[in-house]
Order: structure tokens, then C-alpha cells, then sequence
């Protein structure tokens, strides 16, 4: 439907992209598609990282998605890259006959729970990783507190990176926020966004970027 549309156009043609909408509006599953597709065409040089809250909470949303979708894929289609590794919620290009030379992790999708015990670790230890391409997913960003824009700020010196934040909206000062916060030339989130609802696009402050605007009252189906 258009919403899809709307979501994979915008996956194409943008680097950051922020997206805000009711919860059931086919956020997650949108991105659990997109993410996955990228990967499966450039299985030899891309790194997905896929960041929720808890580590359960990726098992419920960005991350369950993303291995339902894989499991169908590979019962179709066999020769398709990628071992699951459930464990470690990893799925990885190289396979288990790579043991003995050595796995690269690098290139597959990783789960990247951003709590522990209740308190905020972030993407601390995935801030600095290169790949030829890299890819974030980063869900429930309205519960993410602001310091979460500097591990997107950080990953986004690759040279081939895009990064995808989806939430509620919630504030205009959470990480969700800020993705979204309208360009300065719109006047930022003072600027006055069109209020009628009804689904849209803008421009945001990052370089390449876009929020989507998913209103439930206009959802298609």
C-alpha cells in the first residue's frame, strides 16, 4: 500500500530517516524488509545493526521481524546469504565452513540491545565499526534519551551508511525528536509543521535527511 511505498522511497533516496507513527501502523515491519532486501544484495560488505531497548524487546519487534522474514526467504530461496545465529541475534554472510579461517561478523545484521539491567549502554561499542556499507535500524527511539544521536553522528563518517529511527512521537527533545526535528530552513520544530492529518514528509536537520509522518487517521488500511 502507499504507506510501503512512501517507506521504500524514502529508504532509496535518503541517508537518515526519521519515521513517526502510531504503534500497529507497519513501522517495524517496513523496516525489517527494507534492511533485510539491502542486505541480501550486498551480503559481502554490509553491516546491519538493529538497536531496541532490551534485548527481549528485539525479540519482539525489529529484530523477531527481521528473523520471521529471513526464515521465509530461505525456505523459498535457499542459496540466499545469511546463517542465523540465535544466540547472539546475529545473522552472518560467512558459513560454518569459515571456522577454520576465521569469521568475519562484520558483514551480516546484528541485535544491539541499548539496555541492561534497566540502565542505558547505547551503541557504545558499535560506534566505531567500518564496513563498506553500514546500516542501522534503531526501534522505539522515543524511549531512547538524546546522547543516541551521537552514535548515529558517529556512524554516519562511513561513507556508505544510512540509518533508519522509528518511535511514537513522544517529545520533541528525545532521540526520536531530534531525528525528526525539521530543517532550519522549516524553522525547526518553532517553525509550525502543518497540523492537518494527513500523511507527509520534511526535511530535518541532518544532511540527506527525512521524517515521515505516518497520522493513524490516515492510515490505508
Amino acid at each position: 500500500h502507499r504507506w510501503n511505498l512512501l517507506q521504500l522511497e524514502c529508504w532509496l533516496k535518503y541517508r537518515i530517516i526519521g519515521e513517526m507513527g502510531p504503534a500497529s501502523s507497519g513501522k517495524t515491519h517496513s523496516a525489517a524488509i527494507h534492511a533485510l532486501s539491502d542486505y541480501y544484495a550486498w551480503s559481502d560488505c554490509t553491516t546491519v545493526l538493529v538497536s531496541s531497548t532490551e534485548r527481549e524487546m528485539l525479540e519482539m519487534r525489529v529484530w523477531g521481524e527481521i528473523k520471521r522474514h529471513h526464515r521465509m526467504a530461505k525456505e523459498r530461496y535457499n542459496w540466499l546469504p545469511g546463517e542465523l545465529i540465535e544466540s547472539k541475534q546475529r545473522i552472518v554472510t560467512d558459513d560454518r565452513s569459515m571456522f577454520a579461517e576465521g569469521r568475519d561478523f562484520r558483514n551480516g545484521i546484528c541485535g544491539v540491545p541499548c539496555k541492561k539491567g534497566g540502565e542505558y549502554q547505547g551503541l557504545g561499542s558499535f560506534a566505531g565499526i567500518k564496513n563498506k556499507r553500514v546500516r542501522m535500524v534503531a526501534d522505539e527511539m522515543h524511549l531512547m534519551p538524546r546522547v543516541f544521536i551521537d552514535a548515529i553522528a558517529n556512524l554516519n563518517k562511513n561513507q556508505d551508511f544510512k540509518c533508519l529511527g522509528l518511535g511514537n512521537p513522544k517529545d520533541t527533545t528525545d532521540a526520536l525528536g531530534l531525528l525528526c526535528e525539521p530543517s532550519a530552513e522549516m524553522g525547526g520544530w518553532d517553525g509550525g509543521i502543518d497540523q492537518q492529518p494527513k500523511t507527509k514528509t520534511w526535511n530535518t536537520r541532518f544532511d540527506q535527511g527525512v521524517c515521515i509522518q505516518l497520522p493513524g487517521s490516515d492510515c490505508p488500511n
